[in-house]
This record gives structure tokens, sequence and C-alpha cells, in this order.
């Protein structure tokens, strides 16, 4: 059955990410140990619940300070947005081509934090109507109060649009989420580190290449 939407993530998807540079900053402001929280792997307790929106901001950053004493806010937010990178213009002009041919949407774990810094990012470099005219939906976790991998949140998309799982394909760069989406009746698709996200697209029979 040929694709009819696409579901992406958006960090390491979309948005390039590098976990590593979260992890190096919170070291640098004296965090022991802080890949045993800030890595993709290993996500803390207080992180999940910022995600599904359970934490206001302010909150959140008295988290940090209580890992860092004397540390400011802009100190904090700085390095906990550090992992954000740039949206590529090949990834760009990709979701111009697709959204010709497929519904598209993101399903993303965020938080308003982020989300402000990559807006900001997109809004700067693309515009952020222009990019969301790509989109059917947008979804984010701190928005919908539920995160990936949790079955709910697939469910809740899929019960949202009207979506038929098996003419939608899921796309995302950790393979708990992708799991949980095959469970869910999608066809999900990993993407490693440095793998071609058109390559990927093609190899499933996606049209990625203007006609």
């Amino acid at each position: 059955m040929p694709f009819k939407n696409i579901i992406f993530d958006l960090g390491g998807v979309l948005l390039d990410i590098d976990y590593n540079k979260t992890v190096e900053a919170f070291r640098s402001l004296g965090v022991a140990e802080p890949e045993k929280a800030f890595s993709k792997a290993h996500q803390a307790l207080v992180f999940r619940a910022f995600e599904k929106g359970e934490l206001s901001p302010d909150y959140f950053l008295s988290q940090l300070q209580a890992a860092a004493p004397g540390r400011s806010s802009k100190e904090l937010t700085k390095a906990w947005c550090a992992l954000l990178g740039p949206m590529r213009q090949t990834k760009f002009r990709l979701l111009e081509i697709l959204s010709a041919s497929y519904r598209l949407f993101i399903l993303s774990n965020t938080n308003e934090i982020h989300r402000s810094v990559f807006e900001a990012h997109i809004e700067s470099v693309y515009g952020m109507d222009r990019f969301t005219s790509l989109f059917n939906k947008i979804h984010y976790s701190h928005h919908l109060g539920m995160r990936k991998p949790d079955m709910e949140i697939f469910e809740a998309v899929i019960q949202m649009h009207g979506i038929i799982p098996e003419e939608t394909l899921f796309i995302d760069d950790t393979k708990i989420h992708v799991k949980a989406a095959e469970q869910s009746g999608l066809k999900a698709l990993h993407l490693s580190e440095g793998q071609d996200l058109k390559t990927l697209l093609e190899s499933v029979g996606v049209q990625a290449e203007k006609n």
C-alpha cells in the first residue's frame, strides 16, 4: 500500500542535534557526571516531566540550579540549548518536495525552552509561516501532555487526524520510538546517525524528487 502520510521526528531527523554539546556544557558549569542525566539514552525524570509540559520553564531551571549551584538561569538555559543545531537547506527543500504529494506531520519530544530557540532559528532562516505551511500539523510533546515512546501519543495522533496506520510512515532517530510506532501499526524507520534522510525515504518508495 503506498504511503499517504509521513510523520517526522524533529531533532535528529529534520534538525541537527548533538547531545554531547549539552553534556559538555553542563560539565563546564560544574555538574558532576552530566552524561547520566543529559544524554539521549539516559534522560532524568525531570526532563521527561518537562517534555510532557508538567513543569514550567522557571521550575525546570530551578531544578538545574540545584545541580549547578551559583549558576544563572541564562547560563543554564544556554547549556540546556547547546545541543540544538540548524535545519539544513537540503532538509527544507526535501520537505517542500514531499509536501506536494504527502500529508506531512511532526511528532517531537521537546519542551518550551528548546521550542523557543529552534523556532527562532527556523523563523530567521526560512520563516515560520513558510515552514509550518508544509505540514498538516506539528505536534510537540509538551503541548500534548504525552511523549514518545508511550503508545498513547501515537494513538492520539492517529485518531486526531484520521490516519490509516498502514498508509503512514514514521521516521525517528531513536530506536525505542521506532519500535513503539510499529506497535501502533505505523510503518516506522530508524534514521541512524549520518544516514541520508532522502535515501532512507526512497528506500521504501517515497518520491523525494521533483517530477
